[in-house]
């Protein structure tokens, strides 16, 4: 996938990930949502803008750098830039 400028990436649709239904969620505690296939983590990563003082690192409640680290989706290890 190829990585569009900046100023395009602000334009690009954001991809929320799906949810587990509320009938499947009442018995338990697991987690809400259901992870990105790794082609939809790539496309929602490669909205990053790279920000100077990225507004994401500070909303992460890790405080974890993102786009500083290499990390991996469903076992692929996904390329950062920032």
């Amino acid at each position: 996938m190829e990585r569009p400028e900046k100023r395009e990436r602000v334009k690009l649709p954001r991809i929320d990930p799906a949810v587990r239904a509320p009938e499947e969620r009442v018995g338990d505690f697991r987690e809400i949502y259901l992870e990105f296939a790794p082609e939809s983590a790539r496309r929602e990563a490669s909205r990053c803008v790279e920000c100077k003082n990225p507004p994401c690192v500070g909303a992460c409640p890790l405080h974890n750098n993102i786009g500083s680290s290499g990390f991996s989706v469903g076992g692929v290890k996904l390329q950062t830039t920032i």
